[in-house]
């Protein structure tokens, strides 16, 4: 790993680097001064939460748009406590403990993090709540404040705080929390890993005004985690967290949201239930002049196909596909209507409709036009006969 330090030299101010891993840093750090300090941010960089939520916008910004409207919110320090104290994270790169533990062999190495300071609902500290998060991925940094100027911030509500060789930047930015632990730095070269390049950016114009020799990059760890989020699971999980206080990994999330679902009570109305599909409710709709059956995807708050997560998107369309051969083999229609409206009821639903030239539509759309239910015996034997079409399939 130290073979990586000494082959390439380090230019003054040389331009930002994107960098996808920790041998990526690694591969631009080449021969640093001994006096050399290095920053890591922590969220995004060194490690992020376990849920697909945050992997890319807009759900990602979830807890950053609670934080930015805090005022709306009376319980908020109760919210973000509980999301601290409840969520699962990870390594975004599984070398990253050995990486820092080398690093610390040669150069000062602390962790620089934007993040509030001070007790926050039951935490009592939250520098030493984040400490020991990354203590127990193994992430430890410089510890002894040898090149900090004042060890201990001032006594000022969420105002930036050292911990554990973790500056924490509390209300102000890096740069501010820089200015106040190094205001006569007495290092010649500093290194920034940052996934936000606002936050290098304000790195790098501290170095400019204390003639610093700057090295940054722009780490982009997170795009390699191909996993896409659910926007139907995010939105549950923020408006369970902000109601109920208790975050949900992904998993737990789906499981709420299928026990919570609820057909709208005007297809219930209009409608019984012929069977369950992996996604989907089917239905048939109680009108005797029609073969006509509704896909309800079993999801909560969705209104629209694109709510759907792309795997969801993709499962619907196979379940289009298959009712619509189960209706072919039970009513042998001339043709088969698929429509998604929701102009009268938004829960998303999909109308299968199995038409023929001698029904009294034809060849208009059958919505808002005549109807007659089924009796009791024929409701039956047609939700019988469509539900053995499917499970036959």
């Amino acid at each position: 790993m130290v073979e990586y330090l000494q082959n390439i030299s380090v230019s003054e101010q040389a331009p930002i680097k994107e960098v996808m891993t920790a041998a990526g840093v690694l591969s631009f750090l080449g021969e640093l001064p001994a006096d050399t300090v290095l920053f890591f941010d922590i969220d995004d960089t060194l490690i992020t939460p376990v849920s697909k939520t945050f992997r890319c916008p807009p759900s990602n910004q979830l807890i950053d748009e609670i934080k930015a409207h805090r005022e709306l919110y009376e319980d908020y320090s109760t919210i973000i406590s509980s999301w601290r104290l409840q969520r699962r994270v990870m390594l975004l790169d599984s070398s990253w403990p050995s990486m820092l533990r080398e690093l610390k062999k040669k150069f000062t190495v602390y962790g620089l993090t934007k993040i509030d300071t001070g007790p926050c609902g039951p935490i009592a500290s939250s520098e030493a709540w984040r400490s020991e998060e990354l203590k127990g991925l193994g992430l430890e940094f410089s510890k002894a404040p040898l090149l900090i100027a004042s060890p201990f911030a001032a006594k000022e509500e969420n105002g930036p705080a050292f911990h554990e060789g973790i500056i924490f930047t509390g209300k102000g930015s890096k740069k501010e929390a820089l200015e106040r632990f190094f205001p006569e730095p007495r290092f010649s070269t500093l290194v920034m890993v940052d996934d936000r390049l606002e936050h290098l950016n304000a790195v790098k114009l501290f170095c400019e005004e204390h003639e610093i020799c700057f090295v940054g990059m722009l780490f982009k760890g997170l795009t390699l985690l191909t996993e896409r989020p659910d926007p139907l699971v995010a939105a549950f999980q923020k408006e369970h967290l902000l109601h109920s206080f208790e975050w949900l990994e992904d998993e737990e999330a789906l499981k709420r949201m299928e026990a919570q679902f609820t057909l709208d009570p005007r297809l219930k109305e209009e409608t019984v239930e012929v069977v369950d599909l992996a996604l989907s409710k089917v239905l048939l709709m109680n009108n005797a002049l029609f073969p006509w059956a509704v896909l309800v995807p079993k999801r909560w708050g969705a209104k629209e196909i694109i709510d759907l997560s792309p795997e969801d998107q993709g499962r619907l369309m196979q379940e289009i596909s298959a009712l619509s051969h189960a209706m072919v083999r039970c009513f042998h229609p001339y043709k088969i209507n698929v429509a998604a409206l929701g102009n009268v009821v938004s829960q998303l639903h999909i109308h299968i409709i199995a038409r023929d030239p001698t029904d009294l539509a034809w060849p208009n759309p059958v919505f808002g036009g005549s109807k007659q239910p089924y009796s009791s015996e024929a409701l039956e034997k047609t939700r019988g006969g469509l539900r053995k079409a499917i499970e036959s399939a």
